[in-house]
């Protein structure tokens, strides 16, 4: 997230989460740049698809790995998918 961009925020995946914040903060002169929430998932790959899938119907908005979202939504979202991981899709959203 980044309050320069209030409502959005960014939906990846990762091997390394500082080194990722790290290449971000580059990119702005701010450093502004932070982590709201994360969770770890051991099929990370696909558990970011079907997050993207569960998430961009409460979205607003979404530009490549960004989304206009309350952040209390994507928080829940994610939970869901960790939490009910293996069930289908149609019952997560």
């Amino acid at each position: 997230m980044n309050e320069n961009y209030p409502g959005w925020v960014k939906i990846g995946i990762t091997g390394n989460l500082k080194k990722r914040l790290q290449t971000y903060q580059t990119s702005s002169p701010y450093r502004n740049y932070r982590i709201i929430y994360s969770i770890e998932h051991p099929e990370y790959k696909l558990a970011e698809r079907r997050i993207r899938e569960t998430i961009e119907p409460f979205a607003k908005s979404i530009k490549n790995e960004w989304y206009e979202i309350d952040e209390e939504m994507a928080k829940s979202r994610l939970n869901e998918v960790k939490d009910c991981w293996g069930e289908p899709l149609t019952k997560l959203i």
